[in-house]
């Protein structure tokens, strides 16, 4: 079986201050099947490209009320995609799983109309699916109502769970481009600014939150970088170069030094890069591989890399992730109280890093690369802005983002704006071959052997 990653299950709370509004995660542990994802490159490159796996294992779910009087929904908040669906109470939900997000029982709902019956439809690379119409109703958001804001309903699906897109709204599944949620929000007055800032913490916290026309001080530390989107449907930007390095030693070892067209994926656990990258890693830190749970490293292995850490190096804006950021408890199946032990009874680590061929196309910025950073998302001028993320805590520092070019409080363009993603040949194999280890998927003893 392959590990089951610890998975974040955030629940909805926002509060409206001014002209924001902030949504807060609680994190807590569940699993989930893994889909693939299917993604849209920009115009004149590859479209609608299957990820080869989006690992659901992490994911963000929050709270939604939608009709009059309203009624309950858990959805999933993916900066991959930009359409609300929920469940319809007809859903043939094949294969289970979907009441417990909630079913829209559309003629309990004054206000529900259903504009465009049969033209919804969601498909992922895995092929499951959700299919059925297109609707309009209330969508209250803590509070905040949205009126007549447009959504699927689905009524025959493979797929789960429901979700809540915040993307843009040229990834949108509708034929014609609407105004999704977040535009809404911004169209109605509820904030500032069309822009949100994402805020994951550390794999450890049991918060993070997203702000809607703001941004929080307090969770970041050094400048924001401002970066372009390459791409006016999804959140593609240019990796272009990628180092790993340490706090104590004087090291530095390229894992990529050619320009990639990464995107910033909230919805995706792991983070894709091409195959010699995601090997350079594996030989520098002497990560193991198993059969069964893929790149592993022991307990005392993993103390050992503390002090190292991945360089993301996009146009000019700098991230720092920990390795300590990159490794989780290698569970077994469903069962996220068994763990996978080494013949010497140390406990297995997963790598959340996954190779994606040999190609800098369609690269992943996942959950573990989102949490180390503070990324600001200027939806209307197709910019991010990024900063390291800060875990120290300490009173919010929420300052609004006006409208216009340029707003985020602050933020400052990279001095390589123009170094954009090319496609560039890399070199397809690295001389490494990794130690393979079978484990036992008992439970861990809590021993340990260097």
């Amino acid at each position: 079986m392959k590990f089951s990653i610890l998975a974040l299950t955030t629940l909805l709370a926002a509060v409206s201050a001014g002209k924001v509004i902030q949504l807060d995660f609680v994190r807590t542990t569940s699993s989930s099947p893994i889909r693939q994802k299917k993604i849209t490159l920009p115009k004149g490159l590859k479209v609608d490209l299957a990820i080869p796996v989006e690992n659901d294992l992490v994911l963000y779910s929050a709270k939604v009320q939608v009709g009059s009087p309203e009624q309950e929904f858990v959805v999933q908040v993916d900066t991959g995609s930009s359409d609300l669906w929920l469940y319809d109470s007809s859903d043939l939900c094949i294969g289970g799983g979907c009441k417990q997000y909630g079913l829209f029982n559309t003629n309990a709902s004054s206000t529900f109309k259903d504009i465009l019956p049969g033209k919804f439809g969601i498909s992922y690379g895995d092929g499951s699916y959700a299919k059925g119409d297109w609707a309009e109703d209330t969508v209250t958001i803590q509070g905040v109502k949205i009126p007549k804001q447009q959504f699927g309903l689905a009524k025959n699906t493979t797929a789960t769970p429901a979700i809540l897109g915040i993307g843009l709204t040229g990834l949108e599944a509708a034929e014609k481009e609407y105004n999704n949620v977040p535009k809404s929000l911004y169209l109605n007055g509820d904030i500032g600014s069309y822009t949100y800032s994402l805020y994951l913490d550390d794999l450890e916290a049991t918060q993070g939150s997203i702000l809607f026309g703001g941004i929080d001080k307090s969770h970041f530390s050094g400048p924001l970088k401002t970066v372009p989107l390459i791409s006016s449907y999804a959140f593609w930007v240019t990796l272009s170069r990628l180092d790993i390095k340490s706090e104590t030693r004087n090291k530095t070892v390229n894992a990529l030094d050619v320009p990639g067209q990464v995107l910033l994926d909230s919805g995706t656990t792991l983070t894709y890069l091409p195959t010699i990258s995601y090997e350079t890693i594996l030989q520098d830190w002497g990560i193991d591989i198993d059969p069964d749970y893929g790149a592993i490293v022991p307990e005392y292995k993993l103390q050992k890399l503390q002090d190292e850490y991945l360089e993301y190096n996009l146009q000019g804006a700098k991230i720092k992730v920990s390795a300590a950021q990159l490794f989780a408890p290698a569970y077994t199946g469903d069962d996220l109280n068994t763990v996978a032990i080494y013949p010497n009874g140390q406990k297995a680590y997963g790598f959340l890093v996954a190779p994606n061929g040999n190609s800098t196309e369609g690269l992943i910025l996942g959950d573990s690369f989102l949490r180390s950073a503070y990324v600001v998302y200027d939806l209307p001028n197709l910019q991010i802005s990024l900063a390291q993320a800060d875990y120290s805590g300490g009173a919010p520092q929420i300052e609004p983002i006006d409208p216009g070019l340029n707003a985020v409080p602050g933020a400052t363009p990279v001095r390589d704006w123009g170094a954009v993603y090319s496609n560039v040949p890399i070199s397809t194999s690295v001389n490494y071959t990794p130690t393979t280890y079978t484990l036992s998927p008992r439970p861990y003893n809590g021993s340990s052997t260097d």
